[in-house]
């Protein structure tokens, strides 16, 4: 008589299942890959969100709207950059400095860091 087989609680796979695990995380690499000019804007925005959301609920407490709860805190984040980028012209560079320099100031360059 044929005892029965006991299960050891190890599953085992076949040669096509590992290559088609293998295919379908290239494939989803090979999709993020391309698709990152698309999502890096998404999840900065996300990230941004879960940063400055306790400002503008802060903002609400104090009966201010959200929608002006957060202009307040853009405009706020806007001012500190610029007054970041006077501190630097005016002590890091000198008057000495800024007369040999041009001085561009951007958002952001194209296709992130190209430099020309």
């Amino acid at each position: 008589m044929d005892e029965p087989q006991q299960d050891t609680g190890k599953a085992s796979l076949s040669g096509t299942t590992v290559a088609l695990i293998v295919l379908t995380v290239l494939a989803v690499l090979y999709t993020l890959y391309f698709a990152r000019s698309f999502l890096l804007p998404i999840a900065f925005a996300v990230l941004l969100n879960f940063l400055l959301s306790p400002a503008v609920r802060l903002l609400g407490r104090m009966r201010i709207p959200n929608f002006l709860g957060a202009a307040i805190v853009v405009l706020g984040l806007i001012g500190e950059r610029g007054r970041e980028v006077r501190s630097f012209l005016e002590h890091d560079l000198g008057p000495g400095g800024l007369a040999r320099s041009v001085v561009v100031v951007t958002a952001m360059t194209m296709n992130g860091a190209q430099t020309h």
